[in-house]
C-alpha cells in the first residue's frame, strides 16, 4: 500500500507545522516604541556629553557595563584601542574649541542606526567678513538595543543654508 499524493502533502504541511521555531526563523519586528525612545533619550546625553568634554562618561555610553568582567576589571582601555578607536578620534578632535554654541539640529532613528545633525557657531554670530558662519556636522550612530555602539563622521558643511531641515518618510 502506497501514500497517494493528498496524504503526503497533508502529512508533509503537518510536519512543518509540528517543527517548533521553522515559522519563526526570520523576525522583521519593529523594535518597541520605547527602544526608539531611549535611543533618542541616549543620543541627548551623547552629545551633552560631549559637548561639555567629560570624557570618562562619554565614553562609557558607549562601553557601559558590556566590558565589565566578573574578576572587577573592565576592557575599557582594550575597547579604546581597538572598536573604540574611532569613536577615540572623534572626541579628541571635534567639538573642542571653547566659546561656541552648539545644538542638535536633527536627529532621525531609523532601525538601530541614528542619523544626527549638530549646528556649532561662534557665540558672537557671524561677522561682516563671514567669520563665525556656522557649521553643520553629520553623524550616524549605531545601537544594540538601547546602547550605542559606535559613530561614524559623515560630513561637515560650512555655510549660510544651517537650520534647513526636509524630512521625508514613505509613511507606511
Amino acid at each position: 500500500m502506497g501514500v497517494n499524493r493528498r496524504t503526503a502533502l497533508t502529512l508533509g504541511a503537518g510536519v512543518l507545522a509540528a517543527v517548533p521555531g521553522a515559522a519563526q526563523a526570520c523576525s522583521i519586528a519593529a523594535p518597541l516604541p520605547d527602544l526608539g525612545a531611549q535611543r533618542l533619550s541616549t543620543i541627548f546625553e551623547l552629545f551633552r556629553l560631549w559637548w561639555a568634554r567629560d570624557e570618562d562618561a562619554f565614553y562609557r555610553m558607549f562601553t557601559g557595563p558590556r566590558l565589565e568582567s566578573p574578576d572587577g576589571e573592565d576592557g575599557f582601555e582594550n575597547w579604546l584601542q581597538g572598536d573604540g578607536r574611532n569613536v577615540r578620534e572623534f572626541y579628541e578632535n571635534l567639538f573642542t574649541r571653547q566659546n561656541r554654541f552648539r545644538e542638535l539640529q536633527a536627529v532621525t532613528v531609523v532601525d538601530a542606526i541614528a542619523f544626527v545633525a549638530v549646528i556649532e557657531h561662534s557665540e558672537g554670530g557671524i561677522g561682516p567678513d563671514c567669520s563665525g558662519a556656522p557649521s553643520t556636522y553629520q553623524f550616524t550612530v549605531e545601537f544594540r538595543d538601547a546602547e550605542p555602539v559606535g559613530i561614524a563622521f559623515v560630513a561637515k558643511q560650512t555655510g549660510f543654508a544651517f537650520g534647513q531641515v526636509t524630512h521625508w518618510t514613505s509613511g507606511r
